[in-house]
């Protein structure tokens, strides 16, 4: 039944744009109720209940692991930041759209480490303006590599857990890294951020308590740093020097992200 209603709203294209159609029946692929069928030049649209609006599958053509081309359909017309993403490559795929590229027609998505878009077909592709459409995760993980300049050394990176939440063109993240060895003489740290904040020296980001933990027992509160020099950087004491110890902090962070 989804795919016949599917079908019909892409094959309508001959009809009056942005004309409706009012149905009253159930999706037997998902158990959700389907509104409307947005139906005209520039549709194959699906308005589902759970905010989800579902697109003709041939609209989406991978490009990379973190983009898609993007068929028939403007790119600056439809879409926007922060949009939420669900797609189909055998598995269901979730991700935010973070860059709208007019000369490619290309959006540039993120699922953080939990979703990356395969070189693979694309099916039952839909996407939603609200933050939390149906089934949406919460937060999305991310990894990142410990760094020290010199002359600072790392001998052990300890554990990093981190998540990250993205409404509109704000980042919130959560970023913790346990039992760090840092060695050599004192020099600046940092952990990569999930997405790198905007580089116009506009950035707004705020910090919860954090604390580095050294074997001197030197602990410092809300010493994490952006800068604009480096924004893809979380620098882990406000930039001043460190030395020979054992780390651990925790961060709470909001920011504006960078985007075309």
């Amino acid at each position: 039944m989804y795919n016949e209603f599917l079908t019909q709203a892409i094959q309508t294209d001959s009809l009056e744009e942005k004309k409706s159609v009012d149905l009253a029946v159930n999706s037997s692929r998902s158990g959700e109720a389907l509104g409307k069928i947005k139906v005209g030049n520039n549709a194959g649209l699906v308005l589902f209940k759970g905010s989800w609006e579902y697109i003709d599958s041939s609209r989406f053509v991978y490009a990379s692991s973190t983009s898609v081309t993007v068929n028939g359909i403007a790119v600056t017309d439809y879409f926007e930041l922060g949009m939420r993403v669900r797609l189909v490559q055998t598995t269901t795929k979730y991700f935010v759209i973070t860059d709208i590229i007019a000369a490619t027609n290309t959006l540039r998505l993120t699922g953080g480490t939990d979703y990356t878009v395969a070189n693979a077909t694309i099916t039952e592709i839909a996407v939603s303006t609200s933050t939390q459409p149906t089934g949406f995760p919460d937060f999305f993980n991310f990894t990142s590599t410990l760094t020290a300049e010199n002359p600072l050394t790392i001998s052990g990176s300890g554990v990093f857990s981190g998540q990250f939440r993205v409404e509109g063109i704000k980042v919130s993240a959560f970023m913790a890294r346990a039992a760090s060895t840092l060695g050599g003489s004192a020099g600046a740290i940092y952990d990569s951020l999930p997405l790198a904040a905007t580089s116009t020296g506009a950035w707004t980001f705020t910090t919860f308590p954090a604390f580095v933990d050294y074997t001197s027992s030197t602990y410092y509160s809300n010493f994490v740093k952006i800068t604009s020099a480096q924004p893809s950087r979380l620098y882990l004491n406000g930039l001043q020097n460190v030395g020979t110890g054992t780390m651990i902090y925790n961060a709470n962070i909001e920011y504006l992200y960078s985007h075309t």
